[in-house]
């Protein structure tokens, strides 16, 4: 089971979108396990969490070149 407590479906995604951003970062079970919880496909899941992690990621980049 995943290490994190969430309420929703949005929550687990977010959060595990924030580690996707991170290096050497595995987050295949963790993917598997809310795909599992919340009765999704795994590849919603996997698109939900590429998606909020390019989102992320952009935030970071910007909040870093204002500095």
């Amino acid at each position: 089971m995943a290490k994190f407590q969430t309420r929703t479906y949005t929550e687990s995604v977010e959060y595990i979108g924030k580690l996707a951003t991170l290096p050497n970062t595995n987050i295949d079970s963790e993917i598997a396990t809310v795909a599992f919880i919340y009765q999704q496909d795994i590849f919603k899941v996997g698109k939900d969490v590429i998606r909020f992690a390019s989102k992320w990621d952009r935030l970071i980049s910007k909040e870093q070149l204002r500095g």
